[in-house]
């Protein structure tokens, strides 16, 4: 009896680990490959949206990506890419792992 919980608990985080790192994959996929595809022209949108409301905004965030999307995208769009990459890469390396661990 033991054995058999420990075999469905260890199947259980298993299976969910999976589901887990795989969900958080798509969901980075996809605004990466955006990311990718629309390059700076990404931030333009959000630029005129806070320039034309910005007497409602009184975010001091969203002042700071304001100028930050303005003056210094490119870093910015880098540090996206850094950050959607690398986690990928730790949802990749979590279902490796839920994959190979031994009982």
């Amino acid at each position: 009896m033991i054995w058999m919980e420990t075999f469905f608990f260890c199947f259980s985080v298993r299976l969910g680990v999976l589901i887990i790192s795989g969900v958080t994959f798509l969901s980075l996929f996809v605004p990466w490959v955006m990311l990718i595809a629309y390059g700076l022209s990404i931030f333009n949108p959000i630029v005129e949206i806070y320039a034309t409301n910005s007497e409602i905004i009184h975010s001091s965030m969203a002042e700071k990506l304001y100028t930050m999307m303005k003056s210094d995208a490119i870093n910015l769009l880098i540090s996206f890419h850094i950050y959607f990459i690398g986690h990928m890469l730790a949802s990749i390396s979590a279902a490796y792992g839920a994959l190979t661990v031994r009982l």
